[in-house]
């Protein structure tokens, strides 16, 4: 625990640093890691490649570079933002990520209903808690918790300044049948695009062509607590400015069977990733467990 301790002691003032500085001279600092990270050190270059041969086979290798090279930026500047988060006025945030359609939910809470809502890793999902300056409907984030527990109370802090509340994915349906049994109706954010677990997997299903596992943990939320499910999608507009809007999703719990809505799920982050490719995020293998279903 000393340890864990002193390493954020000696970090925090630099975030802190990094967080008071404006964008104009946070983005120069983005653009010199994104050219460090990517085209010295090379970081993940070879999954990204892999990732893009899969998602995009009939690019030529010119336009998957290009791809490749704005996502660099684009990774760097959610690093960037992510530091930003916290000392960012909730006037200045809710003006940089705008929302949209925010009827949609309102008048799903008004019929009583708990929403889950579908996300992907793209555009900068780490912002999203400025929907909860767009509504009053109750926002809860659902986030893997930090193995460090200062750094941990830190992200809280940050990401609770603008009325979202953070709940780790251990104690989301602890909180979930909490929230429901005290008549708290809220949207519960949840990007299930990664690649689960093999062991953990109820279900595979293609993404570009390839079967792969995937998460289905949303699903069995919203039909073990009759909840209703929308779908976010997040655009980056410019460096810094992101659009999100709620969109009627199909099929819901009462007419659709078992996995029927991870599938369309899995179909409209294929759909999006197509529209907005330097925006997702290629780090991560997901495509590490294609075709090996047994």
């Amino acid at each position: 625990m000393f340890l864990k301790r002193l390493t954020f002691i000696a970090a925090y003032p630099w975030l802190r640093l990094v967080a008071l500085l404006p964008f104009s001279i946070l983005y120069v600092i983005s653009s010199i890691l994104a050219i460090v990270l990517f085209d010295v050190l090379r970081y993940r270059r070879a999954i990204i490649d892999e990732n893009l041969n899969i998602a995009f086979p009939d690019l030529d290798t010119t336009q998957k570079r290009k791809i490749r090279r704005r996502f660099y930026f684009h990774f760097t500047d959610l690093f960037i933002e992510s530091l930003k988060n916290g000392l960012m006025s909730n006037t200045t945030f809710k003006k940089r990520f705008e929302v949209k359609n925010v009827e949609i939910v309102e008048r799903l809470i008004k019929d009583q209903k708990g929403i889950i809502v579908l996300a992907a890793h793209q555009g900068n999902w780490e912002w999203t808690g400025a929907i909860a300056l767009h509504t009053k409907v109750p926002v809860f984030g659902i986030y893997q918790k930090i193995n460090n527990p200062f750094f941990d109370r830190f992200i809280l802090k940050t990401r609770e300044k603008s009325g979202m509340h953070l709940v780790p994915t251990f104690k989301l349906k602890e909180v979930l049948q909490e929230n429901h049994k005290n008549g708290l109706f809220g949207m519960y954010g949840l990007a299930s695009d990664q690649s689960p677990m093999v062991k953990k997997t109820k279900h595979w299903y293609p993404f570009f062509e390839k079967e792969v596992p995937i998460h289905t943990g949303a699903e069995e939320l919203a039909r073990s607590h009759n909840m209703a499910i929308v779908y976010l999608s997040i655009r980056k507009v410019k460096r810094g400015y992101y659009t999100a809007s709620f969109e009627n999703f199909k099929p819901q719990v009462e007419e659709s069977s078992n996995y029927s809505i991870m599938e369309a799920y899995m179909r409209k982050v294929e759909q999006e990733v197509k529209d907005q490719p330097y925006t997702y995020l290629w780090t991560h293998r997901r495509f590490k467990h294609a075709n090996k279903r047994f």
